[in-house]
């Protein structure tokens, strides 16, 4: 009898051991599908170029240009040869991938912002340490507005955000993308500076995979404080974020 119940009692644990097996499975594909679905909705969207009557309820559009407003070049001749054949979710991770340093190591200098041309030639400078391409925040940011742009997305549908976030326990000054979805009636940050970097401490590389294309759907981002908003043709009034 304790022979007959000891083999029942293995039994069901293969067995509770197999459905835990099957459910981690498919949650995990299920979490893969949303996922891919939210990405494709997300990037149809911002290749849909009709102007959203909302944002005019949303922002304040000046009619003048600013100096900041040349570092984005959607008509660069290395922007265009970057953006063929990538979709815009591809191409976010491809500037993901392009790594941070400081402009204290690189430019040996604090805010220093490199024209697009400057920055992806950054892998051969000899000030360089990581050897590939690298940057601080700023280039990264103007560099994947560019290539949107040059994909076809609205100015309407997209801008450059440079103010002030929360991170491990501190305030620091950052710039991020962020993109207007329609359907959700909210704007999505991509923040393409939270992948590979140059650690100074340890003088090393970090490779670090970025956050998920739609991360930001679910997820707030730390935003303190928003100084300016912009893309190649449009400001926008931070008063109005």
């Amino acid at each position: 009898m304790n022979f007959l119940k000891k083999i029942i009692q293995n039994n069901i644990q293969v067995w509770s051991t197999f459905f835990c097996l099957i459910l981690g499975i498919f949650v995990l594909f299920y979490t893969i599908l949303i996922d891919k679905t939210n990405s494709l909705k997300i990037q149809a969207e911002l290749l849909n170029t009709t102007k959203s009557n909302t944002l005019k309820n949303i922002f304040l559009i000046k009619n003048y240009k600013e100096d900041y407003q040349k570092f984005i070049e959607p008509e660069n001749e290395k922007i265009i040869n970057l953006a063929k054949n990538k979709s815009v979710e591809e191409l976010y991770y491809l500037v993901s991938d392009f790594y941070w340093i400081s402009d204290k190591v690189l430019n040996n200098q604090e805010n220093r912002w490199l024209k697009i041309d400057a920055f992806l030639t950054t892998d051969s400078w000899k000030s360089n340490p990581t050897h590939k391409i690298a940057s601080d925040c700023e280039e990264k940011v103007y560099t994947l507005v560019s290539l949107f742009r040059n994909k076809g997305v609205v100015a309407e549908k997209i801008r450059m955000v440079i103010g002030d976030i929360f991170l491990e326990n501190k305030i620091i000054t950052h710039a991020w993308v962020e993109i207007y979805l329609d359907q959700f009636e909210k704007w999505l940050v991509l923040d393409p500076s939270n992948g590979n970097y140059w650690d100074e401490n340890q003088q090393k590389l970090v490779e670090k995979k970025p956050l998920n294309f739609d991360f930001y759907l679910n997820h707030t981002y730390p935003v303190s404080k928003i100084y300016h908003i912009f893309n190649d043709q449009y400001i926008w009034d931070s008063n109005f974020y």
